[in-house]
């Protein structure tokens, strides 16, 4: 195989030599440890949305009305992952919980399968799984069931790019690659908008590669033709967009200072220690693999640089990006051991242990808390909801009305509009719902 790319960083981890097997149960573990605690956690507002709309889109009768929605038909995977749990236990707030905590899973591992690529090696990529597993910034992605569409364009998206470079590398098995290719992409594409990032990554690939087959870029044309169209299609369509019309994104935000604070808050701060790390021990092919896992953070965080909202991405919205920051907090571990030295193996392995018992503890201590009031806010109105004597009205409350319609759906079985709002002080407000704090 001849390619311009450097060899894999050669980091030594016992652990690496286990069976394959025991390498994935491993990494399980690590994912699920940081989220055991949160599997208690009630809904929070946006899931039963999230549950609602999967009954009307993803059962077989929704499909065109889901085909005719602008914003949830590139959730579509999401919503049918949803529905199908919800079809086999019903709103069930555990059982959607250990869904999202497989999904994480899933994507832990494909971390690791990014081993195959030959600039980053399987034992780099073990360790930059076992970070990934366990980082905090993403947490909203693993544990907010409306956030599950990142976990899943995340594992569409790396299989595209796994697919894409065994086609490149692997003549025997090309064509069976090249059709996961295309499948891969297109669900990544119905998984979340931002799934367009791909294709520039696919490309970066092809022109990496010396030996490139020509018609591997003609393929890499029909796919920008087929983003063209579903871009177009998001734009140009007769039923309104609600992230388009609602003030989420403008195209006057300030994009560049967006993602530069963006991609700081992501390497904060273990990220910028590992790339001070290579940057002053790293070796050149150490430097040029964190380069490119900062390209690839900046590129995965590009789609969201036009928010109105806030001045950086939302947590959940960093869950593919954090890929980059693992596989560069991996380059840091090596350049680390390699500068240590076998004298001092000891501090390596202090440090690492440091950092996972950061990110699980920042997770349990405040993480946790903030979610258990987020969910007590629509908890609150269950609670009131199910001793009700009459019919449910919502006079002040920290969400919109929908939220507790979604609320009376999916849990009480009632249609959404037997909740409605009456005006604060009203006459018709005695025995109204009322919750004056923000969670």
């Amino acid at each position: 195989m001849s390619s311009s790319a450097p060899g894999p960083i050669r980091v030594r981890i016992a652990v690496a030599q286990w069976p394959l097997g025991l390498r994935l149960a491993f990494l399980a573990l690590l994912a699920w440890i940081p989220y055991l605690a949160f599997l208690h956690l009630p809904f929070i507002s946006d899931d039963y949305g999230q549950i609602y709309l999967s009954r009307n889109y993803a059962s077989m009768s929704g499909w065109a009305s889901l085909a005719a929605d602008p914003l949830y038909r590139c959730r579509a995977t999401s919503l049918f992952f949803t529905h199908w749990i919800d079809l086999a236990f019903g709103a069930s707030p555990l059982s959607h919980a250990l869904g999202g905590l497989v999904l994480h899973t899933l994507c832990t591992w494909m971390v690791y399968a990014l081993g195959t690529l030959s600039f980053i090696g399987w034992e780099m990529s073990f360790i930059a799984a076992c970070a990934f597993a366990v980082l905090e910034g993403h947490q909203e992605a693993v544990v907010w069931i409306a956030a599950q569409h990142e976990p899943l364009v995340f594992l569409f998206a790396i299989a595209a790019i796994l697919l894409f470079y065994r086609a490149l590398v692997c003549p025997a098995a090309r064509g069976l690659a090249v059709a996961g290719v295309v499948a891969a992409y297109l669900l990544t594409l119905f998984s979340k908008e931002s799934g367009v990032i791909v294709l520039p990554a696919l490309a970066a690939l092809w022109l990496w590669r010396r030996r490139r087959p020509a018609w591997l870029g003609l393929l890499l044309l029909i796919l920008a033709i087929f983003t063209a169209w579903y871009i177009l299609a998001i734009f140009q369509t007769s039923a309104p967009h609600q992230h388009l019309k609602d003030g989420t994104f403008e195209w006057n935000s300030p994009f560049i200072s967006t993602v530069t604070r963006s991609v700081g808050r992501l390497l904060w701060f273990w990220g910028l220690l590992a790339g001070a790390l290579v940057l002053s021990a790293g070796s050149r092919e150490q430097k040029i693999t964190g380069a490119v896992s900062l390209g690839w953070m900046a590129l995965a965080l590009l789609p969201y640089s036009f928010l109105a909202y806030m001045p950086r991405v939302p947590s959940r919205h960093t869950y593919l990006a954090s890929a980059g920051l693992a596989v560069l907090l991996a380059a840091g571990f090596g350049s680390m051991r390699d500068w240590a030295g076998p004298q001092r193996a000891r501090w390596v392995s202090a440090l690492s242990l440091i950092f996972l018992v950061h990110n699980v503890a920042y997770l349990y201590w405040k993480k946790l808390p903030q979610f258990e009031q987020r969910a007590a806010a629509t908890e609150k109105f269950l609670n009131y909801a199910r001793t009700s004597k009459g019919p449910l009205r919502v006079s002040c409350a920290p969400f919109p009305l929908i939220v507790y319609q979604h609320v009376a759906a999916v849990v009480l079985h009632q249609p959404p509009d037997s909740v409605q709002f009456v005006a604060p002080g009203g006459s018709d407000s005695a025995g109204a719902f009322c919750d004056e704090d923000l969670p």
